[in-house]
């Protein structure tokens, strides 16, 4: 199937709409168009409406019906009346309504449809109830062709047009039945009673689409490709040997265990070269490794030359306070020198 074929390009409510539209449009009545368009000057599509609206009048026996429920071609006529007015901006709340309202009640009169038991009082119906009452027996009048394609029919896959379609459908009746419990008096709860009289009913409120496609297949394309780019940076890190603990996703072996010691190994040893490089320049040809070598390394080659002569230091302590312990006779002149004592 192309990807170019929609049923809601084959839709049998928007080919009933197209039909009233021409069938019998040339078959209208030129008289009083010419007047309602003289009328009614700011709306320029009026006439053609009109055209077609009379031409559909004189000749309701011979529009076509699907035989759903009683009175079809009546609804359907009274659903597209609405449909078209509301396309040259007249509803309800419009300002020319009442009057254009009441010139199609005098052409359902002059064309006896009372006779045909078939009025237009779709105008009792605000805009809003009518968009669920349109939306229902759209539904109903597609339910053949829908299901055909939504069974995936010569292998035809829903878009997201396609699956809000037929919710719309669903719900319309819903809201419609929830209204209707409330008040069973609101003009379009015959809506309710036509849905429920169908055999069919039951399989209409159960459609949904078997097959359904991307409506953005782009977006999914790059959704994979941002999968696969995770993936490949997961496996660039694992096989560094980075493991993450806990996970019982990954296996240890004993090549990563070795990836793992060397980068531990490279990772200390590089800083520590650093250190020594910088150290060595900052010694060499800067303040610092004259400053270093008079005052840190000087003290330190004479702490370790006074520990190295150990025993001559012992023997002129003892010969000082030998000397100390000799009786003198002028004991106001004498001196005991160590010279350890000076050497700071």
């Amino acid at each position: 199937m192309s990807e170019t074929v929609d049923f809601l390009n084959h839709l049998t409510s928007t080919k009933c709409y197209a039909y009233l539209d021409n069938i019998y449009k040339y078959h209208g009545n030129e008289g009083k168009c010419e007047k309602l368009k003289n009328d009614f000057q700011r709306y320029p599509q009026i006439y053609d409406f009109c055209m077609s609206l009379t031409g559909n009048l004189d000749n309701f026996n011979k529009l076509k019906s699907d035989g759903l429920f009683d009175d079809d071609r009546c609804r359907y006529l009274n659903f597209w009346i609405y449909d078209r007015l509301i396309g040259m901006g007249l509803d309800r709340t419009s300002i020319g309504s009442p009057s254009i309202i009441g010139k199609i009640i005098d052409l359902f009169t002059d064309f006896k449809m009372y006779e045909k038991k078939c009025n237009y009082d779709f105008y009792l119906i605000d805009r809003k109830d009518y968009t669920k009452m349109r939306k229902l027996y759209n539904y109903i009048m597609d339910y053949g062709i829908i299901k055909y394609y939504a069974n995936g029919e010569n292998n035809y896959e829903c878009n997201t047009k396609n699956v809000e379609y037929i919710k719309d459908g669903i719900n319309a009746y819903n809201d419609i039945k929830r209204d209707c419990a409330q008040n069973n008096q609101k003009y379009y709860c015959f809506a309710m009673r036509d849905f429920e009289k169908l055999n069919n009913m039951d399989d209409l409120l159960k459609l949904q689409c078997k097959k359904i496609k991307s409506e953005f297949p782009s977006e999914v394309a790059r959704a994979d490709h941002l999968r696969q780019g995770q993936h490949a940076f997961q496996g660039a890190y694992d096989s560094a040997g980075s493991h993450v603990k806990g996970s019982q996703m990954e296996l240890e072996t004993p090549d990563s265990h070795s990836l793992s010691t060397f980068e531990i190994v490279m990772s200390l040893f590089f800083p520590f070269l650093g250190l020594l490089v910088i150290f060595f320049i900052l010694y060499k040809f800067t303040p610092f490794g004259s400053w270093l070598d008079s005052n840190v390394l000087r003290k330190k080659k004479i702490s370790h030359n006074l520990y190295e002569d150990d025993e001559p230091a012992e023997d002129i302590l003892d010969k000082t306070y030998s000397h100390m312990n000799t009786p003198y006779q002028s004991k106001l002149h004498q001196v005991g020198y160590n010279s350890i004592w000076n050497t700071s």
